[in-house]
């Protein structure tokens, strides 16, 4: 995470607790506990064309593609389904 922030010129010590929603900062996120919003969000995002992805990733597309939740409120993902 420090060296992603050093990266793109982000202050490493910065303080998550003050983040914004409307923050570009990069900030951790636990998957474990955001998981649902995080895929919720991200299929949001492709739906409605607010995110490209270049051919050239093809796997990507294709394991995004096949990827399916359990259930529709996306407590869980299948990652051997998605396979």
């Amino acid at each position: 995470m420090r060296q992603l922030k050093v990266v793109f010129r982000e202050n490493p010590d910065y303080d998550y607790k003050s983040v914004s929603p409307v923050s570009t900062e990069i900030i951790p996120v636990n998957f474990a506990t955001e998981r649902n919003q995080m895929l919720s969000h991200l299929y949001t995002m492709i739906i409605n064309g607010h995110l490209t992805i270049p051919e050239k990733y093809e796997k990507l597309i294709v394991s995004l593609i096949t990827a399916q939740s359990n259930e529709y409120s996306f407590d869980t993902f299948d990652k051997e389904q998605a396979s």
